[in-house]
């Protein structure tokens, strides 16, 4: 939601932004009896709004976002003018070359021994004293031909393949309201229980839902690295409030040294706590434990996917043979683009420019860079890829309202 300001001076503007700031902070505020873990509010009140992550956008405003300053590094053109411009360099290297005839194997005369009145020279007229050139770039054109028809195949192929993995694992990344659902519908609390059975319920969801949350982060941090550095230790988890002390000594064990690739544990805990829970031992009631036990095993399940996806990546030989087929491919265009006839006139430049191949040029080399954007839809890019730390902060914020809701249900009102 975007607020208009009304005309006002200066120090009533900073005013009224501040009293506009505090109150969106409330409404995104949790008590603190009820917060699972920490969490930033700017990250929550993130609407992901930006001209990156959004769906609805017209053919103009998704052309303009190409040429804007803000997002021009990232979009089609500030990928791709690197080798667009390698490409008119040397195109036009060799294109003056030959307009200069350097290729010619005749005089600089003329043909009958006059220099040349004509402004022009036709393609089959200049091919009389370039042969050698003009027969190279024909070879060139038919080869560029060949290799386009292959490489858009193999690409197109290529990009398939990174598509639907970098969907795969975004759909995988499990949220916590399935888990806060189940908590509502299998954690009994009578009309007449007291107000110590309410209070361990609420413990006793708390610490399955951070438990949860725990698991989620420590397994993408192992294949974020924003989210590795944000979570470099123990005691960021600790001041983040996804783990006490007693815990992270319980996960270090003999081996404090890769406690972080246990990611599962924590949910085991979960699983543990609600296969143990009755009455006398957690003063609350539990249905249907397997129900619950299930939707943990799936939260892990995902989890489990996703890291199958990272730690088993397409083999980067196929990248790695497709980035030198591109760029091979570039260099063969400048040769098979070659405009073939000669003016002796500034109008050469216009009429030599290879609009096609540039279009070419553009479309397949977005295209290879789509597919190194979504290999990892959690790396470094700001623009495209996932923000975990907000996608963690929005979590814990839904887990901490929802927990809310759970203790105030609806039918007390």
């Amino acid at each position: 939601m975007k607020i208009k300001i009304p005309c006002a001076t200066s120090d009533e503007d900073d005013k009224y932004r501040n009293e506009v700031a505090l109150a969106e902070d409330a409404d995104y505020d949790v008590e603190e009896d009820f917060k699972v873990a920490n969490y930033k509010l700017e990250h929550v009140k993130n609407e992901y709004l930006d001209i990156f992550h959004t769906t609805e956008m017209g053919n103009a405003n998704l052309l303009w976002s190409a040429l804007k300053p803000k997002t021009f590094k990232s979009a089609i053109i500030g990928v791709t003018w690197k080798p667009l411009l390698f490409f008119l360099l040397f195109y036009y290297l060799f294109q003056l070359l030959y307009q200069f005839e350097m290729f010619s194997t005749c005089k600089r005369e003329g043909l009958n021994g006059t220099h040349p009145t004509e402004p022009t020279e036709p393609e089959a007229e200049a091919a009389k004293c370039n042969r050698a050139w003009h027969d190279w770039v024909a070879g060139m054109k038919e080869s560029e031909s060949t290799a386009t028809k292959y490489l858009t195949f193999i690409l197109g192929f290529y990009v398939g393949q990174m598509i639907k993995r970098w969907w795969d694992q975004v759909k995988s990344l499990p949220d916590i309201d399935s888990i806060t659902n189940c908590l509502a519908g299998f954690v009994q609390l009578e009309f007449g229980d007291d107000q110590k059975t309410q209070d361990a319920a609420l413990r006793l969801k708390k610490k399955i839902v951070r438990y949860c949350l725990l698991s989620w982060t420590m397994c993408l941090a192992a294949i974020s690295p924003p989210l590795h550095d944000k979570f470099s230790s123990g005691e960021k988890y600790i001041q983040k409030g996804l783990m006490r002390k007693g815990e992270m000594k319980a996960l270090q064990g003999d081996r404090p040294a890769c406690w972080k690739d246990q990611w599962w544990i924590p949910i085991t805990w979960a699983i543990c706590l609600v296969n143990s829970n009755h009455p006398e031992s957690q003063g609350c009631k539990l249905k249907e434990q397997k129900d619950i036990i299930s939707n943990l095993n799936k939260f892990q399940s995902k989890l489990h996917t996703v890291s199958l996806y990272q730690n088993n990546p397409l083999p980067l030989i196929y990248g790695q043979a497709l980035i030198l087929a591109i760029y091979s491919w570039i260099i063969l265009g400048i040769f098979a683009s070659q405009y073939l006839d000669i003016q002796h006139s500034a109008s050469v430049i216009f009429f030599s420019i290879p609009w096609f191949q540039i279009v070419k040029i553009i479309l397949i080399y977005a295209w290879m860079k789509v597919a190194n954007i979504v290999r990892n839809p959690f790396g470094l890019d700001d623009n495209y890829d996932i923000n975990l730390e907000e996608m963690l902060d929005h979590n814990i914020w839904k887990a901490s309202l929802s927990i809310r809701h759970l203790d105030r249900p609806i039918y007390t009102f």
